[in-house]
């Protein structure tokens, strides 16, 4: 085992090799080579922050590699005297804290309180009824980090936005910003209703204003049908202040951010998003329009055939979906193309389910993001948005001036701030682990 340790050479080998030692029976055997001593403990200590002890734990444990390494250092190369080095500057950092009450809605007033998520590298904000903002920090391949929120905005957020809001015209800015131009009726799904003096209410179903509903022509097949309704979506899909808020101007929310200290992110702050905490991850992965979208269109189309009473006018599961003015995908029956995976959803997730850090970067609903002269853009595609607008790349086509005071039943938004030098206190473990992996591998000394 001894023979198979020392001529190992890439680190996977150096790594399997010291796994391997029980099996060989070579617990008890004494290493007496430097070189082989020093690996066997970094492996040792690279394990151990691997498992994010606490602050104590990894004090010692860095504190025990570093007494056993140090007596070595005169027999091996400048490599094993930099990772010593290193451990103990960690050891002697010192972070900052961050004062939570200065950054993003904390900031805009007493109805926000903030707490540090600090394993996660991100704040928690919590609001009127409880409500909760989580952000994440985004830096890579930014010149002015951001904290960003980890989901949409839902429903229940946005009330808590306005009620929570430093600005007392909120309510009542957000509602004349709202409603589409021109007085025009809002098309496709919608989650939402706006009441008096700008309240806000749920929709009873996502789809309004069919008619000629029956039992031989319903809104939806009968996969998606709720028991009993000729027009409402099955149980598990029903909308809920949890959904994402969708179908309102960028303008309106703009107006509902900066009540609480945040902003829309840059369509460049959404790009930087995506490659640190979303890349490599498959469309698949996404709530994106799949078969079950596509059973949809099948079954609008089989009713529209029918020609039964209203049924010729029903909506397909695309109609008023974004897309830019110069980009003409297939629509309505035409429609053909579709991700490969089938989340079961036909029209929205919840805006907490989803993987990683930050969810429904992609897909969901698409969103709202600022370009460098202060106008809107869209990007990240949606559950009914067409495939062929690629929304895993450069999304981010701009709106014409007059589209600001207009929606869309596939676009909401989440909300962005400075980090404003508050850069996340990551765990000591974190930060020593850094030190002894570097590009995914353990620091060893290879073999001469």
């Amino acid at each position: 085992w001894v023979e198979a340790l020392a001529s190992a050479r890439a680190p996977a080998d150096i790594s399997a090799a010291i796994e391997r030692r029980a099996a060989f029976g070579a617990d008890g055997v004494e290493i007496t080579d430097p070189r082989l001593v020093f690996n066997v403990a970094l492996d040792g200590l690279s394990r151990t922050l691997a498992g994010e002890p606490d602050e104590d734990a990894t004090r010692a444990a860095i504190g025990a590699f570093v007494g056993a390494a140090t007596p070595l250092l005169g027999d091996l190369d400048a490599q094993a005297g930099d990772v010593v080095t290193a451990l103990q500057g960690v050891l002697g950092e010192e972070s900052a804290p961050i004062d939570v009450t200065t950054l993003g809605p904390a900031a805009s007033g007493s109805a926000w309180t903030g707490e540090l998520l600090a394993d996660e590298g991100g704040v928690r904000f919590t609001g009127p009824g409880g409500v909760v903002l989580d952000f994440v920090y985004v830096d890579q391949g930014l010149s002015e980090p951001i904290y960003l929120q980890a989901t949409e905005v839902s429903l229940a957020q946005l009330d808590a936005l306005l009620d929570g809001s430093s600005d007392g015209t909120a309510r009542s800015s957000f509602a004349s910003q709202v409603q589409p131009t021109g007085g025009g009726v809002w098309a496709g799904p919608r989650l939402w209703t706006l009441g008096a003096g700008g309240s806000l209410a749920l929709a009873p179903e996502w789809l309004s204003g069919h008619t000629g509903l029956s039992a031989q022509t319903p809104a939806y097949p009968s996969a998606l049908l709720r028991a009993g309704t000729t027009g409402g979506i099955r149980e598990q899909d029903r909308g809920s202040v949890d959904h994402p808020v969708q179908s309102l101007t960028p303008e309106a929310a703009r107006v509902a951010a900066q009540g609480v200290g945040c902003r829309l992110p840059t369509g460049e702050e959404w790009r930087a998003a995506v490659a640190q905490h979303a890349s490599g991850r498959g469309l698949e992965t996404w709530n994106l329009r799949d078969a079950t979208w596509l059973s949809q269109r099948d079954h609008v189309s089989t009713m529209r055939a029918s020609g039964g009473g209203g049924a010729r006018f029903f909506k397909f599961p695309d109609e008023g979906a974004f897309k830019p003015l110069t980009e003409f995908p297939p629509s309505d029956a035409g429609a053909t193309s579709a991700s490969s995976g089938d989340d079961g959803a036909l029209w929205f997730w919840p805006v907490g389910v989803g993987d990683g850090p930050i969810r429904n970067l992609i897909g969901n609903v698409a969103e709202f993001v600022t370009v460098a002269d202060g106008t809107f853009a869209v990007v990240g595609g949606s559950a009914i948005s067409a495939p062929e607008l690629a929304p895993q790349g450069d999304y981010g086509r701009e709106l014409a001036a007059w589209a600001s005071g207009s929606g869309w039943p596939d676009v909401g938004f989440r909300l962005a701030f400075g980090a404003q030098g508050a850069a996340p206190t990551r765990t000591l473990a974190s930060r020593a682990g850094d030190v002894v992996r570097a590009d995914g591998s353990v620091r060893y000394l290879p073999a001469p």
